[in-house]
């Protein structure tokens, strides 16, 4: 949890750090661990979580 916490101090300060996962709706994703990556987006002047993603499941169960 303490990864996840760190991370999210960081993405208040570089929103823009993840990278580009779907552009059409703007969500980004960071791999925190790496058995886990955030998916975000940024509307406005807010950064709006979607997701904990485990990596060891199929790509193809993303869920934005």
């Amino acid at each position: 949890m303490k990864k996840v916490y760190d991370f999210l101090d960081i993405l208040i300060e570089f929103p823009e750090i993840g990278s580009l996962e779907h552009a059409e709706r703007n969500i980004r994703g960071f791999v925190i661990v790496k058995q886990i990556t955030l998916f975000y987006k940024i509307k406005d002047d807010k950064i709006i979580l979607l997701n904990f993603f485990d990596n060891r499941q199929h790509p193809k169960r993303k869920r934005y």
